[in-house]
């Protein structure tokens, strides 16, 4: 690939990706950073993304908040903004180096006590920084695609109310509450598509029109047109996947998706932690997500299917 090409290719990407890309080569995210209106100007008002609603690029100086942070209004939608608008750091006044000091403690998997210990902030604001957090990795991970053999195969979790329903306006427990524990009795719930003998992979591979490998119970792997196909990588990390959900002492139905991003952000990681910390906040910081706290815990108990 030439220079021209690559630069065609990096305006091609989609602007977290071009977050992820400018992270990894540069390496230029401050962690040690105090001011958090600094940090996201040099990140996030830059000659690529103006705007941080539509993109435009056609914005201007807008005066100063009494707090003396820089505002910016966009000619082409009209809206005001500061660095931190639609951002998942927006209304927050915590120095960016709290926000790098929390994400470390997520990569090391510990608890909210923990983090929220370390990092000097209380319960409630660990729990939503880590939903914030992994809400915005989320949108980057779902624009992953998928090629050459895909394994699959299923793996269950409890259905589970987690938390303190009380007093809760929007929630009523379909059900008596009980203690932790019991076994899972009914199903929860690319390309060459490897699995087992499930029905319900022949309907979505028909569908999708891929091809579809179905393993027999017993075998490790098969021998088809001279090439080999198994499932035992995805076994293998729904194994490492339940170890994960484990340590947290169960995991409401509702943040399981989430908990799941995180697993994989840990366990696929072979960057060291210094590196991934940076490519983290890089992302988290830059991308366009409005998410507020009090919406976090009335999400709906059981997510929809796609």
């Amino acid at each position: 690939m030439n220079l021209k090409e690559f630069i065609n290719a990096y305006h091609k990407l989609s602007y977290s990706d071009r977050v992820v890309f400018y992270s990894t080569v540069t390496n230029n995210v401050d962690i040690n950073a105090d001011n958090l209106q600094d940090f996201l100007t040099k990140n996030r008002i830059t000659e690529e993304c103006k705007c941080v609603y539509c993109s435009g690029k056609h914005i201007v100086k807008n005066g100063t908040r009494k707090d003396g942070v820089q505002t910016y209004i966009c000619r082409d939608c009209g809206k005001s903004f500061s660095a931190s608008s639609n951002s998942i750091t927006s209304r927050t006044r915590k120095k960016i180096s709290i926000w790098a000091k929390y994400l470390k403690c997520m990569i090391d998997k510990k608890t909210l006590n923990e983090s929220a210990d370390e990092c000097g902030i209380s319960l409630r604001t660990a729990f939503v920084w880590r939903h914030k957090i992994l809400d915005a990795i989320k949108e980057v991970a779902e624009k992953t695609y998928l090629e050459g053999v895909v394994e699959a195969d299923e793996t269950f979790f409890n259905v589970s109310y987690k938390g303190n329903h009380s007093k809760s306006n929007t929630f009523t427990m379909p059900r008596k509450a009980h203690k932790r524990g019991g076994s899972v009795h009914t199903k929860g719930l690319c390309s060459t598509l490897c699995t087992d003998h499930e029905k319900a992979y022949l309907d979505f591979a028909k569908k999708k029109q891929i091809n579809l490998i179905q393993m027999e119970v017993e075998c490790n792997t098969l021998d088809v047109n001279n090439r080999m196909f198994g499932i035992q990588r995805i076994n293998a990390y729904h194994s490492r996947l339940q170890g994960f959900i484990k340590k947290f002492h169960g995991v409401a139905t509702k943040y399981l998706d989430n908990y799941i991003v995180w697993n994989d952000i840990v366990q696929n990681n072979h960057r060291n932690t210094l590196e991934l910390l940076k490519q983290l906040l890089g992302v988290i910081t830059c991308i366009r997500k409005t998410i507020y706290n009090r919406d976090i815990p009335r999400r709906a108990a059981l997510p929809e299917m796609a």
